[in-house]
């Protein structure tokens, strides 16, 4: 009785990303599918840890609007970079992973010494520049 009703009940999904290769959405996408096609009910809620999918993450469940914005990446070479605004855009999301993390550069680039977060800044400046009066930086999955 208790087995059945377990296996009667929905799964949730709750996944973060696999760096560097698929996001926390895709992630828990992909599980949830399986488990659909094997006859289960399944409730997708990815999750992040302050590292790369954080900021999606967090506009998906507090509403408000991403924006695109050239920085530098860790290496000092121009890319194109996303934060947050939520509450009307008094609040900002800086990841620093967007502009800083460590899946902007190469293996054979990678040092850690040389890598900057100079891009993170740069994300903050123009998120201030926007009208955020709040910052929200979250600070993992970084090059340095």
């Amino acid at each position: 009785m208790i087995a059945r009703r377990f296996l009667e009940a929905p799964v949730l999904v709750a996944t973060d990303s696999f760096k560097g290769t698929l996001s926390a959405e895709r992630v828990a996408a992909a599980v949830a599918r399986g488990l659909r096609d094997g006859g289960r009910r399944a409730v997708e809620l990815p999750v992040a840890d302050g590292g790369e999918g954080t900021m999606e993450v967090l506009l998906r469940t507090l509403g408000g609007e991403r924006r695109r914005v050239t920085v530098s990446d860790p290496l000092g070479r121009p890319v194109r970079a996303s934060y947050g605004l939520v509450d009307g855009g008094e609040t900002a999301i800086v990841e620093m992973a967007q502009a800083s993390g460590l899946g902007l550069v190469a293996e054979g680039e990678r040092d850690a010494w040389a890598a900057s977060t100079r891009g993170t800044g740069e994300l903050i400046v123009a998120a201030v520049e926007a009208g955020a009066r709040t910052v929200v930086v979250a600070v993992g999955g970084s090059a340095t």
